[in-house]
């Protein structure tokens, strides 16, 4: 477990980032790309141990941070899923 703080610059607040929040989003993605479950769950894997790697020694990031380098990971197993994962506060 890491103890980055997630930063928001608009409102200035800072919170613990858990990794364990990224999921919803993450299967949201993969299930509107039609990824059946295996692949999701092998799809979480890969985001969340690439994240807390990433994160090992960082003391501060963004959400923006978090959203880019979560989705160049998930592009790995679905460039698709990975988009609309980046992209879905946007789209939404």
């Amino acid at each position: 477990m890491n103890s980055t703080l997630i930063y928001n610059p608009a409102t200035g607040l800072r919170h613990t980032f858990v990794t364990e929040n990224l999921i919803p989003d993450i299967k949201h993605a993969c299930r509107a790309v039609d990824l059946p479950d295996g692949v999701i769950h092998n799809a979480i894997a890969l985001v969340s141990n690439a994240l807390d790697n990433w994160l090992a020694g960082k003391s501060e990031v963004t959400n923006s941070d978090i959203r880019r380098h979560a989705a160049e990971h998930l592009s790995i197993i679905s460039p698709e899923a990975g988009y609309l994962y980046e992209n879905q506060h946007a789209i939404m």
